[in-house]
């Protein structure tokens, strides 16, 4: 199967890419940077043409950052790059990403599964937090979370997956991982890998970073909060009694 791996980090911080080429490097494995989109340096038409601001109020409980913004459009391009380059699929990463040692097992891994769309490298804590498993090998399993755990330090995208997102975020109105903790919108299924290959490294990555630093002037009100986490996790139950097995992805 055709793939690459991705590393999301911006131009000016070489030094954060390197730290996660290392890593690669360690475990035979070769990357390739992709550049990520500064939020702040983005034009207000730009803006306008990639975040709907009108579907943010009815559907988030804040407005979104341009940091926020930026982080999106980086992700977007990490899956425009999946469809340009017709790969089966990529793993993409952020520059704070720290491998586990067993990390240069995914390919293999991924050749005993079909038909996924999007891999979480990252779990959440807690047996509580996974709805189901199934083994691929006999030290990992695929799992379904009970709530598709929060941020993206490293994940597995499909060419088929990256189709339907990039035709289902244009525009977008959410941070990219909670966008994806609505994965029903999405219309596609997330699936992890257990135990988790992919941790973060302790410090932010500068786009995560980016967006601490330009949300902290935006405020949360407390009824859209309200409402959008009541909202959101009635239509994850609802979805979540609509997945697939978890065998389905099974060779």
């Amino acid at each position: 199967m055709t793939h690459k791996i991705f590393v999301i980090n911006l131009d000016e911080r070489p030094d954060k890419f390197k730290n996660a080429e290392d890593q690669l490097i360690a475990q035979g494995l070769s990357c390739e940077r992709i550049s990520a989109i500064r939020g702040s340096n983005l034009t207000q038409e730009q803006i306008e043409q990639a975040y709907d601001k009108e579907a943010n109020k009815k559907h988030y409980m804040k407005t979104m950052s341009v940091g926020e913004i930026g982080c999106y459009m980086s992700h977007r391009a990490a899956w425009q790059k999946i469809v340009n380059e017709n790969l089966d699929y990529a793993i993409i990463l952020e520059d704070d990403c720290k491998l586990e040692a067993d990390f240069h097992v995914l390919p293999s891994l991924l050749d005993q599964l079909k038909d996924w769309d999007y891999i979480k490298l990252t779990g959440p804590r807690g047996r509580k937090k996974i709805q189901a498993t199934a083994k691929i090998s006999s030290g990992y399993s695929v799992a379904h979370y009970n709530k598709i755990p929060i941020s993206t330090p490293g994940q597995v995208v499909s060419l088929k997956g990256a189709k339907t997102l990039l035709n289902n975020s244009q525009p977008f109105f959410r941070p990219v991982d909670v966008d994806l903790q609505q994965y029903w919108e999405k219309k596609i299924d997330i699936i992890g890998i257990e135990p988790k290959l992919v941790d973060t490294a302790g410090f932010d990555s500068d786009i995560t970073a980016m967006d601490k630093a330009s949300a902290r002037s935006v405020k949360t009100k407390f009824w859209p909060r309200v409402k959008f986490r009541a909202t959101s996790a009635l239509n994850s139950k609802l979805a979540n009694n609509k997945r697939p097995s978890l065998e389905k992805y099974i060779k």
